[in-house]
């Protein structure tokens, strides 16, 4: 190899080093980001997730008992992400359609998604996908504001909730022990569906109360 050829790979290799390590340090506040999202996610909360909101989205997170911000963020908290999660940051484009803009108005725009996935059961899987801002070096949630229509259909929705999961923690504490065993033993063995339609069978309750039996029985 002559003289020239080795300054020039010596350069390039530089050069690969180089990219290597911006990228590294490009990607550090965003991984740092991230362990805070699942961080706020996995402690259940409130005021630690709405410190990762960008500033123009805080009066969209209310924070009283009824507001959709927090039943938001309770949906999202109700199972844990473990360890093995794995997660990836995509752009959005400047002129993708937002989502669900009939239901919501957004503070400001989104410019990246984070996808969040991990397995509840050997057969069960769980994705979450949250809306970030990328704000000169800093990293943001962002959440919409929900209109009128949409946090009242949430709110009645929380409402009707409560009966309906006084009766499944009912179902749950009258069941025969030897069926509660043998729902679980299908639930630990990945088998969810069949727990539900065994429970069906032998309880002749609909499938959407053996659903949510089924679910409370689930570990968490």
């Amino acid at each position: 190899m002559t003289k020239s050829a080795c300054v020039v790979v010596g350069m390039l290799v530089v050069l690969a080093g180089s990219m290597g390590r911006a990228v590294a340090a490009e990607r550090e506040p965003v991984d740092a980001f991230v362990a805070s999202v699942v961080e706020a996610i996995n402690g259940k909360n409130l005021e630690h997730r709405r410190a990762l909101l960008h500033p123009a989205s805080l009066p969209c997170a209310d924070t009283e008992p009824d507001s959709f911000y927090r039943f938001m963020v309770d949906e999202q908290s109700k199972d844990p992400i473990p360890a093995g999660s794995t997660w990836k940051v995509a752009p959005v484009s400047p002129d993708q359609p937002l989502p669900s803009s009939d239901k919501f108005d957004y503070p400001i725009r989104p410019t990246h998604t984070l996808q969040i996935d991990f397995d509840l059961t050997p057969r069960r899987s769980k994705r979450l996908v949250l809306q970030l801002v990328h704000d000169g070096d800093r990293w943001f949630e962002m959440t919409a504001c929900a209109r009128a229509q949409t946090a009242d259909g949430v709110r009645l929705r929380r409402q009707l909730a409560g009966p309906r999961a006084e009766r499944v923690r009912a179902l749950v504490a009258t069941m025969p022990p030897a069926l509660r065993a043998e729902l679980v033993a299908l639930v630990q063995a990945g088998r969810r569906d069949d727990a539900v339609r065994r429970y069906q069978a032998a309880m002749h309750e609909d499938p959407a109360w053996a659903v949510e039996v089924v679910e409370q029985l689930s570990p968490r």
